[in-house]
C-alpha cells in the first residue's frame, strides 16, 4: 500500500511528494477514519486472503504506525465505518466475498477493535455502505452481493448488532453500492432498491 502527501497546487494541478509504502498483504480496499480519538486520520485496509483488516494509526507527520490485523472470518473485501453501537467510537463493517458474510467489529475508541461478529447475506458480498435507512436513529447496512444479483439491507438495532438481512434484486452482478436521497422523500435508499424499502422497510406508509 502506498501513501503519498500533498504539496503545493501550482496551476490547477497538484503535486505528491514521493509515496511512502506500508506492507499489507492482500490489500483490496481501504477508508479512513480517526480510531483513536486523536483527531487525525488513521486507515482501515481489508485484507482479502488473510481474512482479516489491518490497522494503521496516524502518528503527527503524515506517517503511520505498523497494521496490526484483526480477523473478519471471512475473504474482505470491502470496509466501512460507523459508530454502530451509538458509544461515540468508529466500528466496522466489513463484507466478505466467498463467504457471503458481513462482519462487524466494534471499536474501543482507542485504535483497537474487538472481535468479529458474522452476519450472512446472499452470494458473493462484494461491496458494503452505511446509512440510517429507516430512520430509527440507528445505522443500518447496505450490501452488494454480484452473484446473487442482489443487495442485503441489515437493519442496525442501535447496539451494534443487526437484523437478519432482507433482500432484494437488483442489476447483473453489482460490485458496489452507494446510499443517498434518490427520489427526494428525505430518506437515503441504496440504489437500485427504492421498491423493497416502500414495500418491506416502511410499511407504515403505504396507503
Amino acid at each position: 500500500m502506498l501513501v503519498m502527501l500533498g504539496g503545493a497546487l501550482r496551476l490547477h494541478a497538484v503535486f505528491f511528494n514521493a509515496p511512502r509504502a506500508y506492507l499489507v498483504p492482500y490489500a483490496s480496499a481501504v477508508v479512513t477514519a480517526d480510531l483513536n480519538g486523536d483527531r487525525r486520520p488513521d486507515l482501515v485496509v481489508a485484507c482479502s486472503l488473510s481474512q482479516s483488516v489491518a490497522i494503521l494509526l496516524s502518528n503527527s507527520d503524515g506517517t503511520f504506525q505498523p497494521p496490526v490485523n484483526y480477523a473478519t472470518g471471512g475473504e474482505a473485501v470491502a470496509v466501512a465505518t460507523g459508530d454502530f453501537n451509538r458509544d461515540g467510537k468508529v466500528d466496522l463493517a466489513v463484507a466478505n466475498q466467498a463467504f457471503n458474510t458481513v462482519s462487524i467489529l466494534l471499536g474501543n475508541g482507542d485504535g483497537t477493535f474487538q472481535p468479529a461478529v458474522i452476519y450472512s447475506v446472499q452470494l458473493w458480498a462484494a461491496a458494503i455502505a452505511v446509512a440510517d435507512f429507516n430512520r430509527d436513529g440507528k445505522l443500518d447496512l447496505a450490501v452488494a452481493n454480484k452473484i446473487s444479483n442482489s443487495v442485503s439491507i441489515l437493519l442496525g438495532n442501535g447496539d451494534g448488532t443487526f437484523q437478519p438481512a432482507v433482500n432484494c434484486s437488483v442489476g447483473t452482478g453489482p460490485v458496489s453500492v452507494a446510499a443517498g436521497d434518490f427520489n427526494g422523500d428525505g430518506r437515503p435508499d441504496p440504489r437500485g432498491c427504492e421498491l423493497l424499502f416502500q414495500q418491506r422497510l416502511h410499511p407504515a406508509e403505504q396507503r
